[in-house]
């Protein structure tokens, strides 16, 4: 038996109450209207009774709370979901039953109504906005206050810095005019989007004021212990130097940066096996003896000549030798660098400095021990024409004839290559020796 209080949609065939004016189920309207009639707006007398139906109030004769609530339900139920969130979000139109049953209904619906946020009610027409928080009087006082300290500090702390930087003055100040315009057009920004609130706006500047000048001194201090670091360097640099024709060996004075402190001490333990090494190779070169080839009484005994050539092959031996050696050290220390790796750029500087000065110091190497055995092998020579023209040749009273005049062109050439040798060695050491008092020179202006 058809309950009569219901009746069929046209549209969607299902049961929906008689007095429905629109489908709960697929939102059509039963009445010939475009649209639902307008709601009121929130500005005015809230009729409650206009929207839902008249909920009774203890005591009333209407129908029991039950029935009364019924009838609300399926109100809500013909609402769409967009009304019943409306309803929601403006709570205060609205009695509490209404709203938990349109609450219910949209959760039967499948929609969360845990994240739907309650509107602020309108504000009554007529009635000017609530000004802006400004600090009071006193609160601008402190404001103040605090900003003239900022500002004193920064100030303090610029030119004390950087007065006593001896640095170029007009770089520093166009770079406080600079900071200046940027920190006004940034604190302007800032103080503009917190509102305009008195006070701030000075303190904000006060305050990048304060930060530049810590940066800028932190940054000065830094370049003074750079410097300092960097006179100590070159320090050491100079006494480098001098050690090559020093006696004592060297021992680098500290910098304060432990970096450099032992590239520093890598580079002087290089120099210093390296002059050992050549005081070894003069040491053995005079043990091995070095006879005066020009001398009668070599040139007179075919013997001494003899004896003579011995010498000059063992001699160049001993040079090529430590040729060898030298290069072994080179290698060594070349090692030992290509093993370190600073992040920091003035250590890597020196690293990079010295292992260019190592990559120099191999074909140097190589130019003195081939210029050495080269006067080696020239005296080796002289004599062994001596030795082969012995007997063809007169030597007395500083004089030497020979019976061919080939012999003596000879004689003459194999001379000349002796000393040009001799010279070509003696021209190197001076001009390493020069280069070497140059680069001291310019590293004791640097130490000043």
């Amino acid at each position: 038996m058809e309950d009569s209080s219901f009746k069929e949609c046209p549209f969607c065939k299902e049961k929906i109450r008689k007095e429905a004016v629109k489908c709960r189920f697929c939102g059509e309207w039963l009445e010939q209207q475009a649209s639902p009639p307008p709601a009121k707006p929130v500005t005015e007398d809230v009729q409650i009774a206009a929207q839902v139906i008249e909920l009774p109030r203890p005591n009333s004769e209407t129908l029991p709370v039950h029935e009364a609530s019924k009838d609300l339900a399926a109100q809500m139920a013909d609402k769409t979901n967009d009304q019943l969130l409306e309803m929601l979000k403006q709570p205060d139109d609205w009695l509490p039953e209404a709203l938990d049953i349109a609450r219910t209904e949209l959760q039967r619906r499948g929609i969360d109504t845990s994240t739907i946020t309650v509107g602020l009610p309108p504000m009554p027409a007529g009635q000017p906005p609530i000004p802006a928080w400004q600090p009071s009087a006193r609160l601008l006082f402190r404001l103040r206050l605090v900003s003239a300290l900022f500002l004193a500090a920064s100030f303090f702390i610029l030119f004390f810095f950087l007065i006593g930087s001896h640095g170029d003055s007009q770089k520093i100040s166009d770079l406080i005019v600079s900071f200046l315009g940027k920190a006004g057009i940034a604190t302007f920004l800032l103080w503009f989007s917190f509102g305009k609130k008195k006070g701030f706006g000075v303190l904000l500047f006060a305050i990048l004021c304060f930060l530049f000048a810590v940066f800028v001194g932190w940054e000065v201090a830094k370049s003074k212990k750079e410097n300092t670091s960097f006179e100590r360097l070159a320090a050491n640099g100079v006494a480098l130097i001098e050690q090559m024709t020093n006696a004592d060996n060297f021992t680098p004075q500290t910098t304060g940066n432990k970096n450099m402190d032992r590239v520093m001490s890598l580079m002087a333990n290089y120099l210093a096996r390296i002059k050992q090494l050549s005081a070894d190779m003069d040491s053995e070169l005079q043990n091995a003896g070095e006879p005066n080839i020009y001398s009668e009484a070599i040139l007179n005994d075919k013997e001494q000549i003899s004896a003579s050539i011995g010498i000059q092959s063992k001699r160049q031996t001993i040079i090529e030798t430590y040729r060898a050696k030298g290069h072994d050290e080179i290698e060594r220390t070349a090692l030992e660098l290509s093993e370190i790796h600073f992040s920091d750029s003035a250590a890597k500087g020196m690293v990079e400095g010295f292992n260019g000065t190592i990559e120099k110091a191999r074909p140097l190497m190589d130019e003195i021990f081939t210029l050495r055995s080269n006067t080696e092998s020239a005296k080796a020579h002289f004599l062994q024409f001596m030795l082969e023209r012995f007997g063809d040749y007169k030597l007395g009273g500083g004089a030497i004839t020979f019976g061919k005049n080939e012999d003596l062109e000879q004689y003459k050439a194999l001379t000349k290559a002796v000393e040009d040798d001799t010279k070509a060695v003696d021209d190197w050491t001076a001009k390493q020796v020069g280069s070497a008092n140059s680069a001291k020179e310019e590293l004791k202006k640097m130490a000043q």
